[in-house]
């Protein structure tokens, strides 16, 4: 279930001690990113790429709903409304904006389908990129239709892989996240790419978000 891997990916990383602010981690999963947002605000993500590898569809929105209880569902939509929406998890709102965590265990299973590598394998090396420093730099990004001040943060979680020649693609794969806190819910986009590599396709994975309701 994927509420229970992305909450694996969270706790496998607070067992590595205590994490400071030069960490990707505090940036990435940062909490309170959904504190005075109310009950019924609904972010919409537009969605690029194959985000629902396991059904074998792409996923053209993804929306995180806040509900009674400090709940946050996440949601998938297919591009043209043609399928059922699919509960990607319920979470706790007071933890933080959960759409990064399904994010990164989408992408983990999306690595792992493709190589045939292992899931926890993968998962561990995106904690251990999230454990460092990662790339961060100051941006200027644009939402709502004016320019804000964000930060990006950029990982690249088998640079020095023992195991690079294992994923192919994947070996090069780098996730960006884009961050503001004029951006309700924190997040402005994630993203992850892989250049091709070979006779392997490249691959990318994005959520952007474009609408906050009501």
């Amino acid at each position: 279930m994927i509420r229970t891997a992305t909450l694996a990916l969270c706790a496998s990383l607070g067992s590595t001690g205590a994490l400071h602010a030069e960490n990707a981690f505090d940036l990435v999963f940062r909490s309170g990113t959904l504190d005075g947002l109310p009950q019924g605000t609904e972010l919409l993500y537009e969605g690029d790429g194959a985000f629902d590898p396991q059904a074998d569809k792409d996923w053209g929105q993804v929306t995180v709903d806040l509900g009674p209880d400090d709940s946050a569902s996440v949601v998938g939509l297919s591009p043209d409304a043609s399928e059922e929406p699919l509960p990607l998890g319920e979470f706790k709102a007071t933890v933080g904006n959960p759409v990064a965590m399904v994010f990164l265990e989408r992408t983990v299973q999306s690595i792992a389908e493709a190589t045939g590598g292992s899931p926890f394998y993968i998962r561990n090396r995106i904690r251990d990129a999230l454990g460092g420093p990662g790339q961060v730099e100051p941006v200027t990004a644009t939402w709502d239709g004016q320019p804000v001040e964000a930060t990006s943060v950029a990982l690249i979680p088998f640079a020095n892989d023992a195991h690079r020649d294992d994923l192919g693609a994947f070996a090069d794969l780098e996730i960006r996240v884009v961050v503001s806190e004029a951006v309700p819910g924190w997040y402005l986009s994630i993203q992850a790419d892989a250049p091709a590599a070979g006779t392997e396709a490249a691959y990318t994975s994005s959520l952007s978000l474009a609408q906050v309701e009501p």
